[in-house]
């Protein structure tokens, strides 16, 4: 378990994609808020860093799956004696942790280029936040790796699933006003709450961060859970 761990954690750090999608682009989003819209920057920095965490972490981690997996790359862990949770655990947490130290390294530079409060309290508490949100769609992009067949079937996939997280989300504006069935759906979503988690990391909101952590562990239970019922092995 340990060998796998080290192995996808090495390859990770070398992955274009976390650079691009990771680094590169929240940088630049929230370079070019401070500059024209300093005012919205604060409301937005929670975010842009989920945005970034979970493209990674969903979006490019399910193409990766998808691609092994048709290369025949899981059919050899039959020939293992690893358990197939001990596999996807080991893959889910160390891409987990490189997508953490970046999304801490941005999230940092967010924090100094914002007015949002940027204490070393508050950076501790987003740690736990942004590693079981990040883990919570490796499980997941597990899941829909090996439902769909094709890469444009997935690419379809994970953006019906994904837009509607960030759209039905307060991560850009607020939703205060909203529709009451729009507010209900909001606890369905664990976009939402990860957004929650972050934000109450940086007003000191003990109650809303431990309930926002609860809630991230109900859906990282349910996708790990989906993880293992739904892999597949073979070829598609």
């Amino acid at each position: 378990m340990s060998t796998i761990f080290l192995l996808q954690a090495k390859s990770s750090m070398k992955d274009l994609y976390l650079v691009i999608w990771s680094i590169v682009i929240p940088i630049t989003a929230l370079l070019s808020l401070a500059h024209f819209f300093p005012n919205y920057l604060s409301y937005s920095l929670a975010g842009i860093i989920a945005v970034s965490l979970m493209f990674y972490a969903f979006v490019t981690f399910s193409f990766t799956a998808l691609s092994q997996r048709r290369r025949g790359v899981y059919d050899l862990l039959h020939a293992t004696p690893m358990p197939l949770y001990q596999y996807i655990l080991s893959i889910s947490i160390a891409n987990a942790l490189v997508a953490v130290a970046v999304s801490s390294f941005v999230l940092m530079i967010g924090l100094f280029i914002s007015d949002v409060s940027n204490s070393i309290m508050g950076i501790v508490l987003s740690l736990p936040v942004l590693f079981v949100s990040a883990v919570m769609y490796l499980f997941l992009s597990f899941i829909v790796s090996s439902i769909v067949k094709t890469e444009g079937h997935l690419s379809m996939t994970t953006n019906l699933i994904m837009l509607p997280m960030i759209l039905g989300s307060s991560a850009f504006y607020s939703l205060s006003d909203a529709h009451a069935i729009v507010q209900w759906l909001q606890v369905l979503n664990p976009f939402e709450w990860f957004l929650s988690g972050i934000r109450a990391a940086f007003t000191m909101d003990f109650a809303l961060w431990g309930q926002s952590l609860l809630f991230l562990f109900v859906f990282f239970s349910l996708f790990f859970i989906g993880s293992i019922k739904t892999f597949s092995y073979g070829r598609r």
